[in-house]
């Protein structure tokens, strides 16, 4: 599914180890610039996010997923109306091409599961967004949004476990 189905999302998917250790390295030098700025607690806080920032190279296969915000209201509205709507219309074309591509995000990883293999979705090596888009030379309407680490589970890890329902589902009265 996408929102007035535009399916504005595109993929590449990468599987060459060389490359996927070059992009790590553009992370990398990003984490150690963020780290370098901070002391106490919080340089804590963003060291013991230990590799989740740049563990993406140890899977096979890679997908880097990006959106394309729609515009067409904006455009079509633009001199017609409000700045107090116009950025209501705004945020919610931002919105909806950040849960397309959330949607379908979700269905590959349903989809590699039923298959038998393993992903994880990433989106800390997005702290390094501006690097990584140059380095994959992507089109300037283009945003890269998360990446999909896909291939064999060495092992099955236990569930975090879920929060109840009641904690996050009310009911408007």
């Amino acid at each position: 599914p996408s929102a007035s189905n535009h399916q504005n999302w595109r993929f590449l998917a990468i599987d060459n180890q060389m490359v996927l250790n070059q992009l790590v390295e553009l992370v990398k030098e990003k984490k150690e610039i963020i780290a370098s700025s901070l002391v106490g607690q919080e340089k804590e806080m963003v060291d013991s996010y230990g590799d989740y920032f740049t563990r993406f190279n140890k899977a096979p296969v890679v997908i880097f997923l990006f959106q394309k915000v729609n515009r067409s209201l904006t455009k079509i509205c633009q001199t017609k109306i409000s700045e107090v709507i116009l950025k209501d219309i705004n945020i919610m074309e931002e919105s909806s091409s950040l849960l397309n591509v959330g949607m379908v995000l979700q269905n590959m990883m349903l989809y590699a599961h039923d298959l038998g293999i393993g992903s994880s979705c990433l989106t800390g090596p997005l702290i390094a967004k501006e690097s990584l888009e140059k380095y994959l030379k992507t089109p300037s309407v283009w945003s890269l949004t998360a990446l999909l680490a896909l291939g064999y589970s060495k092992e099955a890890p236990k569930s975090p476990g879920r929060k109840k329902i009641n904690d996050s589902f009310f009911w408007y009265k």
